[in-house]
């Protein structure tokens, strides 16, 4: 719940710096993938992340991922699993030398796969984190058709959060989050 809340919030802000009416009713559906969606707002994209009762909503007109989880101690064998040893190295260190580098890899590659809309029906070693840019993380998608990805993210002293949207947006790696994106946070 906490997370359709954010996402309304988003949806909301993105409207209002955009100058776009608001629909009276809004309603969050899940496509067949379960990718969240607006009804009436087909020409928006947005993302919903959740974890221990703090949710977090993202709009964008463009494919856009969030995730969201809470800073907590996991077994090595995780990091195995979803990473890479030149991955890991990559983010340790990333926001200071307390980084939760399992917990932020995790955050970054589940952004990537909610914007794809795949989930976990790829494993998480197919979206590989390639580079750092002015506070982003550069990310590849290993499929047939190799995709791009900037994902912005953000420590909130509890939580990692983390905004993934596709690199071939604009080629830079940073947007305009005035107007470009909606994105809020909600407590339960």
């Amino acid at each position: 719940i906490v997370g359709r809340i954010a996402l309304k919030d988003a949806l909301g802000q993105y409207l209002s710096k955009n100058k776009i009416p608001k629909i009276e009713r809004v309603v969050i559906n899940n496509s067949q993938s379960g990718q969240p969606y607006i009804e009436g707002y087909d020409n928006l994209y947005c993302s919903i992340g959740h974890s221990y009762g703090f949710g977090v909503g993202a709009v964008a007109p463009f494919r856009i991922g969030v995730d969201v989880e809470k800073i907590r101690p996991h077994k090595d064998s995780l990091a195995n699993y979803i990473a890479e040893s030149d991955e890991l190295t990559l983010v340790q260190n990333f926001f200071n030398d307390k980084t939760d580098k399992i917990t932020l890899i995790w955050t970054i590659k589940e952004s990537v796969m909610k914007a794809l809309g795949v989930g976990f029906k790829i494993p998480p070693k197919q979206v590989k984190v390639i580079g750092k840019i002015n506070g982003f993380f550069e990310v590849e998608v290993l499929d047939s058709i190799p995709s791009y990805w900037y994902v912005w993210p953000v420590d909130t002293g509890n939580y990692y959060i983390s905004v993934a949207y596709e690199k071939k947006y604009g080629q830079k790696a940073s947007v305009d989050w005035d107007s470009e994106i909606g994105i809020s946070s909600a407590n339960a």
